[in-house]
């Protein structure tokens, strides 16, 4: 069933699990307990549609590095970030999971194989087939992978959501079920704990209309993303004077991203043929995005992070596919609109651009994408585990009263190396293959880790302020995604990766939170 607070006042909710956030960590969990017996709460900032008051209350204060995302990136309604996303699904590496020695504070606790499992149930909720995401996938209607160095890069594919949009995808699964209760316009604002702080007693949840509630449940999930999550925990402080689960200041601290560099554009030795091999295509309706990682005998041999590359095509300023692009967001976001014009006077002015792109996305099924102008290579690497870059609490406060959030994203020297070494292998694999010629003279990185503003782009992939550790010296949470002192409370989220891998992190988000179901169900039947 999906209900409004705003209709509520003053109510007393209890139930058996409470879920905070309904993007796809929150939905993936609410829908394992789907007729299970098991009363549900699931909560939900904003409503149905889009609400520009709502999604305010994520304004937040940059502090160090330009971070777009922390605004853009997050979406304040049902489904989540779900409801901006592509769909991209690609799992960690091996090695992500393991302790590296060149990487300090790395090591998940479990290894990709015990993970293994709940990758594949969360193929299903993504509505994916089940994939080895590797090289061999490649050949799906598709020319096969670069007979690359597989001790420098492998030969990686990802594939895409046909329904990214959870909140469109299970909105009438959650209506009929009588066991799960989605309540709208309920803002979590404060964690209450019993007054050991071993407990969580009930949630406060407060409507931008001023309507009030408490949620009390036996067991509590936090659903919220990474920089949420840190600001719920830091700001139910009314028995911890730091914050829920922060006796050791980790709360916050870690922060990671996925760092993006446009590197340069590419001169195929054959054009035709280097289209067909590192574009987008489709098969039996799912979309695959061929790409390429560093090798783990190359991170260990450089004493670097992990990466991806791939291969894209920037659109021209006037191309009317990306204009059309902007219609469609500015029909949902209405702060887009002023966008409206000159997207309007790019579609009328480039037609024919339009007709190739709709041959080729009704006709042929496949992406509709414009391939005419020079390819380059584009790539995400991995962030180094950095206490400094961290997330906190400022003196401004919202809507709600509280706080709001301070981002002081930072990137260390381990970083900036791992990109250069790794354009550097990219480039020479390149070379030796006839694929083509990389232009890297623009692809110069400053000095200082602290000057790289300009030369990246953020992923919109916030993780870590709430890590994973064996004890609570070196992480907020276990490895159930317990927080240590508290037996009823739980994060399901980015916020608990150790380390960030190069792969997009929803695909492991969902993994985890399966993984948290059925820990949950074996405490329930116990």
């Amino acid at each position: 069933m999906i209900n409004d607070l705003n209709h509520w006042d003053g109510a007393v909710i209890e139930t058996t699990i409470c879920i905070i956030g309904s993007g796809a960590a929150g939905i993936s969990l609410a829908l394992e307990f789907i007729n299970s017996g098991t009363d549900v709460t699931m909560l939900e900032s904003g409503g149905k549609l889009y609400e520009p008051q709502t999604q305010s209350l994520y304004d937040s204060n940059i502090v160090g590095l330009p971070h777009n995302s922390i605004h853009a990136g997050r979406g304040r309604i049902l489904g989540g970030t779900t409801t901006l996303w592509a769909g991209q699904a690609l799992p960690l590496n091996e090695i992500d999971f393991e302790r590296r020695d060149w990487v300090d504070r790395s090591g998940w606790g479990f290894t990709r194989q015990d993970l293994a499992p709940y990758y594949r149930r969360a193929e299903v909720v993504m509505n994916l087939p089940a994939s080895s995401y590797d090289g061999d996938q490649w050949c799906k209607s598709h020319l096969p992978a670069p007979e690359f160095d597989h001790q420098s890069l492998e030969a990686v594919i990802s594939q895409f959501s046909p329904t990214p949009n959870f909140g469109q995808r299970y909105y009438q699964e959650l209506l009929a079920a009588t066991n799960i209760n989605v309540l709208l316009h309920a803002n979590a604002i404060n964690i209450h704990t019993n007054p050991d702080s071993n407990a969580v007693e009930w949630v406060d949840v407060k409507s931008l209309g001023g309507k009030t509630a408490q949620i009390k449940a036996k067991y509590y999930v936090i659903c919220c993303g990474a920089i949420e999550t840190a600001r719920l925990l830091l700001a139910s402080n009314r028995i911890e004077a730091n914050g829920l689960g922060n006796q050791y200041d980790l709360v916050g601290r870690y922060f990671q991203e996925h760092l993006q560099y446009p590197v340069g554009p590419i001169t195929p030795q054959q054009r035709r043929v280097f289209n067909r091999t590192f574009t987008a295509h489709k098969y039996r309706g799912i979309k695959y995005h061929p790409q390429f990682a560093f090798a783990a005998h190359a991170q260990e041999q450089f004493q670097v992070l992990n990466a991806v590359g791939g291969i894209y095509y920037p659109p021209s300023a006037d191309s009317a596919i990306e204009a059309v692009k902007v219609v469609l967001k500015a029909l949902k976001q209405k702060h887009l609109r002023r966008q409206l014009p000159k997207a309007l006077f790019n579609i009328l002015r480039h037609p024919n651009q339009l007709i190739a792109a709709a041959y080729r996305y009704l006709i042929l099924r496949q992406p509709a994408q414009d391939t005419s102008g020079m390819p380059h290579l584009g790539i995400a690497t991995e962030q180094q585990p950095n206490p400094d870059s961290r997330v906190y609490l400022g003196d401004e406060v919202d809507a709600l009263g509280m706080r709001r959030v301070c981002l002081d994203w930072r990137v260390t020297d381990l970083d900036k190396r791992t990109a250069e070494i790794f354009v550097q292998v990219i480039n020479q694999e390149f070379q030796r293959l006839h694929l083509g010629t990389i232009d890297l003279t623009n692809f110069q990185l400053p000095e200082s880790s602290q000057d790289l503003a300009g030369h990246l782009n953020d992923a919109s992939h916030h993780m870590g302020t709430a890590r994973m550790g064996a004890d609570p010296r070196h992480g907020v949470v276990d490895y159930d995604c317990r927080l240590h002192h508290i037996h009823n409370l739980y994060i399901g989220s980015s916020a608990v990766f150790p380390t960030g891998g190069a792969s997009n992190p929803t695909l492991t988000i969902i993994a985890l939170c399966l993984r948290l179901s059925d820990h949950l169900k074996a405490r329930l039947a116990a």
